[in-house]
């Protein structure tokens, strides 16, 4: 059995998306870490940082603003010692260095 290819999937992508979907594929840069769904319903996307100090790439930065623009919650999930804390939604992504 083989596996679909990037070609393949790009032309799926193609597809959903000239009838009017959102589609995106994993593996695609800066794609959020986590889906989290509940209910048969996405929730929100997560990406997830470890300490206080670790902060999102630009290409992270651009996907959850196309994420934020067709609707879609992108939140921020920070571990620090083997605790989990969920970014103020309101502060996700974070403001850009430039717009501190």
């Amino acid at each position: 059995m083989s596996r679909v290819g990037k070609e393949e999937e790009d032309l799926a992508i193609k597809y959903f998306k000239d009838r009017g979907f959102m589609a995106f594929n994993k593996n695609d840069e800066g794609f959020p870490d986590l889906i989290v769904m509940k209910d048969g319903r996405i929730e929100f996307f997560a990406e997830v940082k470890s300490g206080e100090t670790s902060f999102i790439s630009w290409s992270q930065r651009q996907y959850h603003k196309r994420l934020l623009e067709k609707g879609f919650i992108t939140q921020g999930v920070r571990v620090v010692d083997g605790n989990v804390k969920i970014e103020e939604e309101r502060t996700w992504p974070p403001p850009e260095p430039s717009e501190r």
